[in-house]
């Protein structure tokens, strides 16, 4: 019997194929790793090996996944459209706040890599392209450092200018 496994560390989950097999003479079950999936907020169901597609358990449980990550990504992109919006009026409060929230289920890893980093990227492409002025773009870009000091519990230093 196959099924998906899932362990929790550091506040995330990630999933392993496992199958479970009798052992006659330790008369117990034993459970082999068939694949390491990954985070289970990227597990789909082409990770998942043909031998054990059609496997009910496994399909619910993908299922069940996939809709959390609609769930996700909707809410993510949310998340960055209210830290740009934080950053235009430099708001670091606001931003600390949704910091916070956000690594209570998460990481402050993935704060930063899919949240902070792609609004950045933006703000720079829409200055790139005229549609930010140069002074929105400066706030923007010092309020993500206070941020990010701040955040890593860094002690920001005047520059003299």
């Amino acid at each position: 019997m196959a099924f998906i496994q899932i362990k929790r560390i550091n506040g995330l989950d990630y999933y392993y194929l496992v199958k479970s097999q009798w052992d006659h003479n330790k008369r117990s079950s034993t459970q082999h790793i068939i694949k390491y999936l990954g985070n289970a907020q990227n597990v789909t169901s082409e990770d998942i090996s043909e031998k054990y597609k059609d496997n009910p358990k496994i399909l619910s449980l993908l299922a069940i996944n996939s809709k959390l990550q609609q769930e996700r990504s909707l809410h993510i992109t949310e998340l960055k459209k209210q830290i740009f919006a934080y950053l235009k009026k430099g708001d670091v409060n606001q931003i600390l706040e949704i910091a916070d929230n956000f690594t209570k289920q998460s990481s402050l890893c993935e704060f930063y890599d899919i949240i902070l980093k792609p609004v950045m990227y933006e703000i720079g492409t829409l200055w790139e392209s005229n549609k930010l002025d140069i002074s929105t773009e400066h706030v923007c870009s010092n309020i993500a450092m206070e941020t990010i000091h701040l955040i890593n519990g860094e002690e920001q230093e005047e520059v003299d200018t």
